[in-house]
């Protein structure tokens, strides 16, 4: 399925179940993020069950609807979904985050002290 969902231009898939051959995705270099990894066949294989795939409609996962043109980030710690109608005002703060971040990991680097973070940025 990672094979055809790659080559099909999906650039991974994020799954609120279990999922299997995460290794053979990763060699495909299809990213695949899911509550689970175990080696069990789908339920299709022993039920013949299919139903209906849609594509660019809503979906719930995790608990989190998801609309077609939101903006999907997953990687091994989590998984965050961006509304479409927020993409540029979430970019903006991440990006103050990510520069806040890199100008932490400096300090450090030079030689800075618990303190001297706290002085400087209020935090850690």
């Amino acid at each position: 399925m990672s094979g055809l969902a790659h080559s099909g231009g999906i650039a991974g898939a994020v799954i609120d179940g279990s999922c299997r051959d995460t290794d053979e995705a990763r060699l495909l270099g299809f990213p695949i993020s899911a509550k689970s990894v175990g080696p069990r066949a789908s339920h299709t294989a022993y039920s013949g069950r299919q139903e209906p795939i849609e594509i660019n409609a809503p979906v719930v996962c995790g608990g989190v609807l998801v609309r077609p043109g939101d903006l999907v980030i997953a990687d091994e710690i989590g998984v965050v979904v961006v509304p479409c109608d927020r993409l540029t005002e979430v970019y903006k703060l991440a990006r103050e985050q990510a520069d806040r971040e890199e100008e932490t990991r400096r300090a450090i680097m030079a030689g800075a002290t618990v303190e001297d973070l706290l002085a400087r940025f209020g935090r850690i």
